[in-house]
This record gives structure tokens, sequence and C-alpha cells, in this order.
């Protein structure tokens, strides 16, 4: 059988080659970065340099626009850029030919996070306006979550204060060792070489324990804050100090961050990303809405979160700024019997099971509260009068406190009042809770629930995108500050993509 011969033999002289624009097709992906990011302004990263001898620098734009256009690509790790800026021709033409090695990604990926925070802000700026049409300019709607990654840290590494004491001393006894050899005198020049590396070994993972035991003395204390003295010692990974043990998205434990989103829900692009610590995801709200002010010009109207969101001063703060909260603060009125049209009246038996509960006991929200009457009624329809205000020992917070007639007679005494030594329920009445009461009612309308309704498809859509089709599972880099920075390259990745395609839209729609 006859074979296709080759057009050309691998040692052939090739006397006329192509240039790289006619490699790369016309609507080739790369083009359309390289217009978009021709487009956006690099004063503040030109800023950055300084002129000194030798080279002159490679502009920041190529750079950081080959490490974005590599994320969309699935290609993270600097080595990876800098085999596919040698390999790959869309690169090489990104790149006009020249290549790039590793440590300058690696470099550049961290140093400019102040300016990659602007850039960001160009593109959800320009995705945000591109999007919005006619008839979504009556409502900015932001959508905020965060989700769990992995950290670059192994998760058999966590150790307890205790444990990274036993470590740190060992540590010292063994650096205690070497100086002591270096400072005899007798070792060859080969022993003391080697002595001086384990010497410099020693010190980078001494100062290691030092940074993770600081770490678990501070989230010791925390725990114990809200605990008591009985609280369990927080592991903390010796690789990553600033990663937290927490579950998995996919089961099991391990050193996670809790990295953020907020997207525009019209657009979806994302106006803040940002990390917080110990997963408590309330510390994005506040920055969320500054970043939006300062990318659009104006602060959102309204904003919806999952229930992990409803904490008093921050629904307050949300509030404050003239921004609508849509969020979970307790069960829907629609499926809680408590809701009923005569709060004095009792609540037919037949529907005491699907009251609201804390495990086994009555929540708070079978309690139906009268502003009038200032005045709580249980689900028995017993009032529960006003005793007198307190602080929370804690926090210093005000809270008034109801309490109802006792147990006396009462069918449900036995799933409301905790102990049997306790006579009567007691319900605490924050400062925050007419405000929840408020945005209960608002969520129960059918405006609410129609735009809570797209609170899940929207930001879960981002993260399912950011994981699967982008491959961030996990952070390529440690500590907190860098972390952060990757979030924020992320952040640009997913935003330039969707920018790409909305550019490459609105192309066949004027070709069409």
């Amino acid at each position: 059988m006859e074979w296709a011969q080759s057009p050309a033999p691998r040692d052939q002289l090739v006397l006329i080659s192509q240039s790289l624009d006619e490699v790369i097709a016309a609507d080739h992906l790369v083009r359309l970065v390289d217009d978009f990011l021709a487009s956006l302004d690099w004063g503040p990263w030109e800023a950055c340099y300084l002129r000194r001898r030798g080279q002159p620098p490679i502009h920041p734009a190529r750079v950081a626009g080959a490490i974005l256009y590599g994320m969309i690509l699935r290609i993270r790790s600097s080595r990876a850029l800098e085999d596919a800026t040698r390999h790959r021709t869309d690169f090489m033409w990104l790149l006009s030919g020249r290549t790039i090695d590793h440590s300058t990604f690696a470099a550049f990926r961290t140093r400019h996070g102040e300016q990659l925070k602007g850039l960001n802000g160009q593109i959800s700026h320009a995705l945000v306006t591109g999007s919005r049409t006619a008839q979504s300019q009556a409502a900015l709607e932001l959508i905020l979550d965060g989700t769990r990654v992995r950290a670059n840290s192994d998760r058999h590494g966590a150790r307890t204060a205790k444990g990274i004491e036993k470590l740190q001393a060992a540590c010292t006894e063994q650096l205690d060792k070497a100086l002591e050899q270096l400072t005899a005198g007798d070792a060859h020049q080969e022993q003391i070489e080697a002595l001086h590396h384990q010497v410099e070994q020693l010190k980078r993972k001494s100062a290691k324990y030092r940074r993770a035991l600081e770490k678990a003395h501070e989230r010791d204390a925390a725990k114990r804050a809200i605990e008591g003295k009985g609280a369990r010692a927080v592991r903390v990974p010796l690789s990553d100090s600033d990663a937290a043990i927490l579950p998995n998205k996919e089961g099991g434990f391990a050193p996670n961050y809790t990295p953020t989103a907020t997207i525009e829900a019209h657009s979806g692009a994302i106006v803040s990303s940002r990390l917080v610590t110990g997963g408590d995801e309330c510390q994005a709200i506040e920055p969320a809405l500054e970043d939006c002010q300062q990318i659009l010009g104006k602060p959102p109207d309204r904003i919806s979160a999952d229930g992990g969101f409803a904490s008093g001063p921050h629904l307050e703060k949300i509030e404050s700024r003239g921004t609508r909260a849509y969020i979970p603060v307790g069960p829907d009125p629609r499926t809680n019997p408590a809701c009923r049209p005569d709060p004095t009246q009792p609540v037919p038996e037949e529907q005491w099971p699907d009251l609201p509960r804390t495990k086994t006991q009555l929540a708070n929200a079978a309690f139906i509260y009268d502003a009038h009457s200032d005045t709580y009624h249980c689900p028995m329809g017993h009032p529960l009068t006003f005793q007198k205000s307190a602080r929370y020992s804690r926090t210093g917070k005000p809270y008034r406190v109801y309490a109802c007639p006792g147990r006396a007679h009462c069918p449900l005494a036995a799933q409301c009042i905790k102990s049997a030594k306790a006579t009567h329920r007691t319900i605490n009445r924050d400062e925050h809770q007419d405000l929840r009461d408020t945005i209960a009612q608002r969520m129960a309308s059918d405006e609410g629930r129609a735009i809570y309704a797209r609170r899940a498809p929207g930001i879960e859509g981002v993260f399912g995108f950011i994981k699967q089709s982008l491959g961030v599972r996990q952070f390529l880099l440690r500590g907190f500050e860098k972390v952060q920075t990757e979030w924020d390259w992320v952040r640009g990745a997913y935003n330039l993509r969707r920018q790409i395609a909305l550019m490459h839209s609105k192309r066949v729609q004027a070709m069409a």
C-alpha cells in the first residue's frame, strides 16, 4: 500500500515561511483577547517599572494577557505558561514571538496585586455596561456567595498548638547541634558547606513552625471565646498556616480557603472577589458594596444571598446604603404554621409537627411578635410579655427579654421550655429584629421570591464554570495575600472569557 508523503522532510530548509499572523485564524479566540486588552488602560502597571540599564522590560499587557489567556485555556502553572510561549502558535502570536521564563511569570502574578484590582474593575465595568440593555437599566442587582477551594497544603500535616511546639523544640535542638558543629572548626570544607545548607533549611522550618504556632494560639483563643474553656484545640496546616481545616464540598475535611464572589445579576460579571478568614462569608458584604460603588458609580439597588449572610449588623449596613437585602432571615412564612391570621388563637394540633424547631425545641420563629402590643404569642396563643432589658456578655449589644406565663397546663411545654427545671419560655429580641421582620415580609412577597429565585442559578453557575471549565479546584500559591491575588486572577480570567463571548456575539449579529 502506498502512503502519503510528507510535503517537506524535517531536515529540508524552508525558503518561504508563513508569518505568525497567517497561522492564526481570523476568528481565533486569541485575537479577541488581544483586541480587548489593547483597549484597557495599562498606565498604573507601566508606572511600576523603572528605567534601568539592560534589556527593556516586557510590557505588562503582554505578560498579564498571557496569564489570563492561559487561565481561560486551563494553563495555570508558571512552567506550563513558559512551555506554551515556546511551543503554541497562539501564545507566540499573542507575545509576538517572545518567550517568557517561568520565574518571570511567577514573580509577575504576585507582584501586581493592586494593579490587578484596577484591571479587574475595568473588565467588570466593560462587561456590565456592554451587557445591560434598556430593559435592564431599571435596577442594579448583585448576588453574593462563597465557596471552598483547596489550599496548597497537605491535610495530614495539620497540628494542634501542642504538636507544633514539639516540632519546633525538635527543630531548635537540631539547629543548635548544627551551629555547634560549625563553630567547632574541625569540619572539612565540604562538611561546612553541607552544614550551612542544613542551618538555612532548619531556620526556614523554624520560622514556618513559629507562624503556624501563632495561628494556632490565635484560633484557639477565638474558639474558646465562643465555646468556653472546654473548646477542642484547633489544628493548623503547617505548609500554609493561613488556610483552615474546613469541610470539603465533596465531603471530608482538608485545608481550605473560602473565596467569595459578587456578580451583577444581568451580565454575570464578577464585580467583587474577596477571600475571607475562618469561613465567615459575611466579611465580604461591605467590600462587595464598596467595589460596586467604585466600579459602576452607584450602590446596588438590591443584593441577594443565602441565609448565612443574615447577620443583624450586616443587614443593617446593607440597608443603610439604600440597598434592599433579599436574604432569608428565617423559615418561609408560607410554610410556617405559626404565621396565622390571628396569633392569639392556637395553632391546630395536627400542624404542631410542622412548627419550626432547633433540634427538638421550638424555634423563635414559632413565636409571632405584635409590635402594637409589644408582645409575642406562642403557638398556643399565649402572650409573652416584656420582662427586662439586658446586654449580651460577649458583645455588649442590648436586647429585650419576653417571657410566657409558665409551663402549667401547656401541652407544648416539653417541646418549648429548655429544661425541666425552667418554669417558663423566654424570647430575646435584639436591636436588629425589626429589620429582620421587614426583610422577612419582603422575602414573602411575589417580587421577593422572584428575585431570590435568581440567586442560586446565577452564582452557582459562576463557581461551576470556575471549577470545571477553568479547572480551579485548588490554589497554587500559599499565604493569605498571595491566594487573594490568585483569586483576583481567577476573577479576571472568568470576566475576560465572558467579555470575549459578548464581543463575539455582537460581531456575529453585526455580520448577519
